[in-house]
């Protein structure tokens, strides 16, 4: 039994066959143009799988070299600035001498009268490294600022200079490690006047050093000598070696001193006895005060509070004008107070340090010197907390070294990561030594700046002999500073050549990823043309079939 093919049965297997023909023609045509050896997932998942990673990493990689091309004009901007300071230090401009030079010839000079000319440049040469380093920008953007790109780090505020409105000469010496130093040094635990134990020689000296009275050393009350003369002449009397009536004895002072008690108790064995010269107040040997105690007072301490300075001498003075007037207030010394019996809120009572977080009441507020002594150092101490803070400030980029978080505290590990914040005390310096000088080179040589104006016009002699030892001094730190800004200087040139070589890796990284790429999704050009071929003759006969299959369904129809 025959089966009868329909021409509606063959239409449809045409139509069906046309159809895979014409899309068989249509992926061959987008490879020859693509040369791609799939045109989604379903073609090849494995291949587009590994596709997909390539590609991601190489937008990564596009992005590092963005980020690392981003940095290096950073640094190179820091390099050529620091470049152009310390050849202005070194040589100067157009090589005719910088600041070391500039010194020499000043030190050097028969008659110093270059110095006063050294000051004006030395203040030029400041002024010039600050502006140096805050005109270094990339874009809007201040490369010395830190984290706070936004605004110029250095401003100056007299001769002040300062970083992001910081005092970069914070870091004082605790108060309690600094007395004025008024003279001659003074027990603090002489004991008082009142006490019954003293002997006349040993009150005669509490009264020097509490009521600003006689230096038994230094004076001897002007009837001493007659009180001697008529001793002599009782003694020769009373032995018959004269006939003479004894003189008047002296008049004493209405109201013995306690050196005038003093002397009358030596003189009493004069001249019959022996001398006690345990008694004599005359003697170096019979101040007392060193079994006083060991803290100190000044001796010479001025009468007028308001000839001091620093609210720290202030401080001092309140305590040992109470002592000098027998104590009756209390104030208590200023290397024993402690704030934290003043009940401020922002004390730590534990610690007797200001809580961070909590504001610090200005120094002027203080209830008395001790206190502003006391707030001077604590606004101090924050400043060089907030300086060392910034100091090390970071600003972590990534560029294609790993950028990984510890697993425990999450913290990124640094050696992943690449840091771009360059703050401008770390080139500079910031804080003060030990003998309480800048570190900052800019802010040392203003401060040299300032002496040498001082000095004469005409011969060049300084000020004072204490300007004199402060400049040689600041000399030397000088060139410490100077130092330290080469090491900066070099670490900024190293961190730059290591950006520019981490360019060329990330630029060979994304040639080689894109080889791979091509690898994976391109196609051989040839192939391609030839399934193209055989798509496009396959498509041409599916054509000419179907020409054939309507001119005998035209036929059947008219029959």
């Amino acid at each position: 039994m025959g089966f009868r093919i329909t021409t509606n049965m063959m239409m449809n297997t045409y139509r069906f066959n046309l159809m895979q023909n014409t899309g068989q023609l249509s992926s061959s045509r987008d490879k020859v143009l693509t040369q791609r050896n799939f045109n989604s997932y379903a073609e090849d998942p494995a291949a587009a799988t590994h596709a997909w990673r390539l590609r991601r990493s190489l937008t990564q990689t596009e992005s590092y070299r963005t980020s690392n091309t981003e940095a290096y004009t950073r640094f190179n901007t820091a390099w050529i600035t620091l470049k152009s300071i310390d050849d202005n230090i070194v040589n100067g401009p157009n090589n005719e001498g910088g600041v070391v030079e500039a010194i020499k010839r000043a030190d050097d000079d028969p008659t110093g009268g270059a110095r006063t000319a050294l000051g004006k440049v030395l203040s030029d040469f400041a002024d010039s490294v600050v502006f140096g380093m805050n005109g270094a920008k990339y874009g809007d953007h201040f490369v010395f600022a830190g984290n706070d790109e936004m605004k110029a780090p250095f401003t100056w505020s007299g001769n002040k200079l300062l970083y992001r409105g910081i005092n970069v000469n914070a870091g004082s010496i605790p108060p309690a490690d600094k007395q004025p130093d008024w003279g001659k040094m003074i027990p603090a635990d002489t004991p008082k006047m009142d006490d019954s134990s003293l002997t006349s020689l040993e009150k005669a000296w509490v009264d020097y050093y509490r009521n600003d009275g006689l230096n038994p050393l230094n004076h001897t009350p002007d009837w001493v000598a007659d009180y001697k003369k008529y001793l002599e002449d009782m003694d020769a009397y009373t032995k018959g070696a004269g006939g003479e009536e004894p003189p008047k004895m002296p008049d004493m002072p209405e109201k013995m001193s306690a050196l005038d008690d003093a002397w009358m108790e030596y003189l009493d064995g004069y001249p019959t006895t022996p001398l006690d010269d345990a008694k004599n107040p005359s003697l170096a040997a019979n101040d007392p005060s060193a079994n006083w105690g060991p803290n100190t007072a000044p001796a010479d301490m001025p009468e007028d509070s308001k000839k001091l300075v620093t609210s720290w001498e202030k401080a001092w003075y309140a305590y040992y004008d109470d002592q000098r007037n027998g104590g009756v207030n209390g104030v208590p010394s200023p290397a024993a107070q402690k704030l934290t019996d003043l009940g401020y809120d922002w004390i730590d009572p534990a610690t007797g340090k200001p809580i961070e977080g909590k504001d610090i009441p200005p120094v002027d507020e203080g209830k008395d010197p001790l206190e502003q002594a006391w707030l001077e150092y604590f606004h101090d101490q924050r400043d060089l907390s907030k300086l060392e803070a910034m100091m090390n400030e970071t600003k972590d980029v990534d560029l294609g070294m790993g950028f990984l978080e510890d697993t425990g505290n999450r913290d990124l590990i640094q050696s992943t990561a690449f840091n771009r914040a360059l703050p401008g005390i770390a080139i500079l310096g910031y804080g003060v030594d030990e003998d309480g000088d800048p570190k900052n080179i800019a802010c040392i040589m203003k401060r040299l700046s300032e002496i040498y104006s001082h000095c004469d016009e005409k011969t060049g002699e300084f000020a004072t002999k204490a300007e004199r030892e402060e400049a040689y001094r600041l000399l030397g730190k000088f060139n410490t500073a100077h130092d330290k800004f080469n090491e900066a200087y070099s670490d900024v040139n190293t961190q730059a050549e290591f950006l520019q070589s981490n360019g060329t890796r990330l630029k060979d990284q994304e040639y080689n990823i894109k080889e791979q790429i091509a690898e994976v999704e391109q196609m051989d050009l040839a192939d391609a043309i030839q399934d193209f071929s055989w798509a496009y003759y396959c498509y041409s006969s599916a054509l000419k079939i179907g020409t054939q299959l309507l001119s005998q369904s035209l036929i059947d129809y008219m029959r």
